[in-house]
């Protein structure tokens, strides 16, 4: 199996995992918060976490253009 999408996950711009390869671009992913991170986003009053779904160049414009022909 060829895979071809990746999934890059940060919290408050700390990367928590990078580029971890998916086989499939339509992906559900869950992000577990440790305490550390979770004491650091009360202090704060705010905590942001960022998913990027991202893959080579010809299967992102594939994706694309299954988005354009459902639009």
């Amino acid at each position: 199996m060829i895979v071809r999408y990746h999934v890059t996950t940060r919290i408050d711009d700390r990367t928590i995992e990078f580029e971890k390869r998916l086989p499939d671009p339509f992906v559900r992913h869950t992000v577990q918060i440790g305490w550390r991170d979770l004491l650091r986003g009360l202090l704060r009053r705010g905590m942001s976490v960022t998913v990027l779904v991202g893959g080579d160049r010809a299967a992102v414009d594939d994706v694309l253009d299954c988005e354009r022909a459902a639009s």
